[in-house]
């Protein structure tokens, strides 16, 4: 058994689920079915090219690990096409398209939310997530019953850097107000949710579901198994 004083989650896959998990297409798609900005596009194959073209556009332009958001994808997008239609309201219309589609698909497994319940009465809880989305993360906390579990939330695209660059963690750090050496993190992914905190001074524990880790020591593949290290 560790002794600290706080807990830091990375969010989807690992405390927020979603129902059918996402290539780099159905991102695209959720943007585009139903938003009643199709016709600015030939089809959905246009409108992908260009989705995957925006972002590797930004990319190539940016350090690593620096992040965007979703909506300058789109912003670049709209750019692109020749119309006299207002293009913020075009952007909105896109954007809470590609969000109502998205979030709609996000859950909290009922296990899932009775862990939280209990560690958050035996200790402090952060949420530390790589998300593109601006307050998309409370807005799932919120809309799943879990959001009063927390103290603050950190996101890549608030912060301006994706994990595994420091400066997520080190903000994360500030607000928990304690050392990195009081910090534990539980995450999905092994470079950001384990050896980026790992390399903070911070202990992590991988949650490995599909166990591609088993000679890992810090690693669990059931959140519940959280009670016998904390």
């Amino acid at each position: 058994m560790i002794t600290i004083e706080f807990v830091l989650f990375d969010c989807m896959e690992t405390i927020v689920d979603m129902t059918q998990l996402p290539i780099r297409r159905d991102y695209a798609f959720w943007a585009y079915s139903g938003s009643g900005a199709e016709y600015l596009w030939n089809d959905f194959e246009e409108f992908f090219d260009e989705y995957r073209l925006a972002a590797e556009s930004i990319d190539s332009k940016s350090p690593q690990y620096k992040e965007h958001s979703m909506t300058l994808r789109f912003k670049l997008m709209l750019d692109r096409r020749n119309t006299k239609e207002d293009r913020k309201k075009l952007l909105e219309r896109i954007h809470q398209n590609y969000w109502k589609n998205y979030s709609g698909r996000c859950y909290v497994e009922d296990e899932t939310a009775e862990i939280l319940k209990y560690l958050s009465n035996r200790y402090k809880l952060g949420v530390v997530s790589n998300f593109m989305v601006e307050d998309g993360i409370e807005d799932l906390l919120n809309k799943t019953g879990i959001t009063d579990y927390f103290q603050f939330v950190v996101t890549s695209v608030k912060n301006g850097w994706r994990k595994p660059h420091r400066n997520i963690y080190d903000e994360a750090v500030k607000k928990a107000g304690v050392g990195p050496q009081d910090i534990c993190f539980v995450g999905d992914d092994y470079i950001c949710d384990y050896e980026g905190p790992v390399k903070m001074g911070i202990r992590a524990f991988l949650y490995d579901r599909k166990v591609k880790y088993p000679g890992l020591s810090d690693r669990i593949t059931h959140l519940t198994e959280l009670k016998q290290f904390l």
